[in-house]
């Protein structure tokens, strides 16, 4: 199920089927099909990054549209509207997500995503990127 933000504009959640039994848990982060008819979004690259308990991942505004997906953990997404043209600009959303409330976030360029993991255990965080990173915008 996809859902539009109530703060600012483009920012939808993705929330996932997810099943768990004795072995563990599976779970979906999102199906192609329904992230491009819905939000018209075609990821090309996907990255990983894994933040120790405490660390905090900067804001970052890129040009590229992502869908960020924590998988473990617990972590306090927030997202900051940079785009100055946007009736939401400067507006500030926050997320908690965790073992229990686990989803995916759609970030369109532009709007700043950063976050910072809670509790004693790492966090691996995925983002799906609609364009290739370049080592050109690290900088």
């Amino acid at each position: 199920m996809i859902k539009k933000s109530k703060k600012i504009d483009g920012v939808f959640t993705i929330h996932h089927d997810s099943y768990n039994d004795d072995r563990g848990v599976i779970s979906e982060v999102y199906r192609f099909n329904e992230i491009h008819q819905y939000l018209g979004y075609t990821p090309l690259q996907a990255t990983h990054t894994r933040s120790l308990p405490g660390v905090l991942r900067g804001l970052h505004a890129q040009a590229w549209s992502r869908i960020v997906y924590p998988v473990n953990g617990e972590i306090l997404n927030v997202l900051v509207d940079t785009r100055e043209y946007s009736m939401t600009f400067g507006k500030v959303e926050t997320f908690l997500i965790n073992d229990v409330h686990r989803y995916s976030i759609y970030v369109p360029s532009f709007v700043a995503n950063g976050y910072v993991v809670l509790g004693k255990n790492s966090v691996d965080y995925l983002y799906f990127l609609d364009q290739y990173y370049e080592e050109k915008y690290n900088k």
